[in-house]
């Protein structure tokens, strides 16, 4: 009787290890999968990231492009006219007074 459960205890011992080392090989494999899967998720989120900030760099060019062509179209004129004024203006003061 006592071998037998002596046999029974080993045979017992003998699954729980198995069982042990096949949840362990088991968290494994899962914890690889998992790091595979966030590693494809970070480089695709990497690429997004780079067509976003490209996208983002052609809207402050244009942006920035569009403000400098309205100064520019602002300013260059400028002098032109308070040319043309000062030499209209005079012109109209005196009939004004007369």
């Amino acid at each position: 009787m006592a071998a037998d459960l002596a046999e029974l205890l080993r045979d017992l011992e003998s699954q729980r290890l198995a069982t042990l080392e096949w949840a362990t090989a088991e968290r494994r494999e899962a914890i690889a999968d998992v790091h595979r899967e966030l590693a494809g998720s970070m480089g695709a989120v990497r690429d997004e990231r780079a067509i976003v900030l490209e996208d983002l760099r052609h809207i402050i060019d244009v942006v920035l492009l569009r403000v400098a062509v309205f100064l520019a179209a602002a300013v260059v004129p400028a002098p032109l006219v308070a040319q043309a004024y000062a030499r209209v203006w005079p012109r109209r003061w005196r009939e004004l007074r007369a």
